[in-house]
């Protein structure tokens, strides 16, 4: 199973457009409306955010991740924004 340290290994694409958009092609992504996993999808990311989801476009830039489940807008709600570390307690 590869980790998401692989992904984050993968250099950004340089110059013009593609510097600024890029498809990524999980194996699986669940778009979060808990009905299924769609399996030979890809989504979009343009100037850091979801722009399309859909089959990519010939000569697009592309990040095929196999093997991987992509969960587009999962966001991680564990944090401790209530702790001070400068409270003794």
């Amino acid at each position: 199973m590869r980790s998401s340290a692989a992904i984050r290994d993968v250099p950004p694409p340089t110059g013009g457009e593609a510097a600024a958009s890029l498809w990524l092609r999980p194996a699986r992504c669940l778009d979060g409306d808990g009905t299924r996993l769609a399996e030979g999808t890809a989504l979009l990311v343009a100037g850091g955010r979801i722009a399309a989801c859909g089959a990519v476009p010939a000569g697009e830039a592309v990040l095929d991740l196999p093997g991987l489940t992509l969960l587009p807008g999962f966001i991680d709600l564990h944090d401790y924004l209530s702790v001070d570390p400068d409270r003794p307690d």
